[in-house]
């Protein structure tokens, strides 16, 4: 078996071909530039067949995030796309395929990097994208990243991969962290992405303006005994505060917003292994920047190891900057 094959010319000067990817079973298409060396593209090509069943699963764990937040943004796309009940790596497999890896050339040829591209059910128009730096993800997502080694990958709107640490921002502050006060004791993650984005609803009201939070927290930093090994894929929190009114120029220091959450909608959850509703939500504004706030966020969880209610509620707080569009 042929690693790469069928490599032509196109009619744009750019070389394409086919290539072979074992986690797929199958040949995808291959493309680069003209410049690039040989045996880098091979080199590449290689290191697309050192991808186990392991990372593999990585990948699509994350694919499996982007497609549950794109259905809770617009819940009518899963009436269009026979995905109702999806909920696992090997159902969100059948709903897309990566059929294209694109060899970026970077400046130190011993860097090696994977732009892999694909379609998927849910989000057709913008397809989906896994972008991997050696061995380490650094990108799921919609596709935006035609050069992998030019990626700003911190500020990349919706990227459901976790940055590995040696990309986290060094200029974080050491303030800017999630709290959960847990029955046994206080435990705190570290703010790995936190953003924040306004709707402004529609016309007839049927969807009321609301304030997005999306939030990422480093893992594997449990300080209790019964979460001290425990290293979920990721920890994340995300919430919608809805308003009849929402301006831009609302969000000034000391303005709040609550969602009491009394009926556990899905519009505020908390995922630490499980997907559990927030209730008592609140953020308020400390400060603002021109494309970022200041946030103090609050709320409250069943406990994150102990889902059945058999434990008191576990408070939530985070304060730290978010990207605000």
């Amino acid at each position: 078996m042929e690693l790469i094959r069928n490599i032509v010319e196109n009619k744009f000067g750019k070389m394409e071909g086919e290539v072979w990817f074992g986690g797929m079973d199958r040949y995808i298409s291959l493309h680069f530039d003209k410049e690039t060396p040989m045996d880098y593209v091979e080199k590449t090509a290689r290191h697309l067949n050192s991808l186990d069943k392991k990372k593999l699963d990585e990948l699509f764990g994350y694919s499996l995030a982007y497609y549950k937040d794109t259905i809770e943004g617009w819940p009518d796309i899963i009436e269009d796309i026979d995905m109702d009940g999806v909920d696992d790596i090997a159902g969100i497999k059948e709903h897309m395929e990566i059929c294209s890896l694109t060899v970026n050339q970077p400046k130190n040829l011993s860097k090696i990097g994977l732009n892999l591209e694909g379609g998927c059910d849910w989000d057709e128009d913008n397809g989906i994208q896994w972008v991997l730096i050696g061995d380490e993800v650094v990108y799921v997502g919609v596709w935006r990243f035609e050069d992998i080694w030019y990626g700003d990958y911190k500020h990349a709107d919706d990227n459901y991969a976790p940055l590995p640490e040696s990309m986290r921002a060094e200029e974080r502050g050491a303030g800017e962290l999630l709290t959960l006060t847990r029955f046994c004791g206080i435990e705190k993650y570290p703010i790995e992405s936190a953003r924040s984005f306004m709707w402004g609803g529609n016309a007839d009201g049927t969807i009321r303006p609301s304030l997005n939070l999306r939030m990422k927290f480093e893992t594997g930093f449990g300080k209790q005994e019964d979460t001290q090994e425990s290293k979920p894929q990721f920890v994340s929190w995300k919430i919608s505060f809805e308003a009849p009114k929402l301006e831009k120029t609302d969000m000034q220091p000391g303005f709040v917003m609550e969602f009491p959450n009394v009926e556990e909608e899905e519009s505020a959850y908390f995922d630490y292994d499980d997907w559990q509703p927030t209730v008592d939500n609140r953020v308020e504004v400390l400060e603002v920047e021109e494309d970022r706030l200041f946030l103090h966020v609050t709320a409250k969880v069943r406990d994150v190891v102990f889902h059945d209610d058999s434990k008191p509620m576990t408070e939530i707080d985070v304060v730290g900057w978010f990207d605000y569009h």
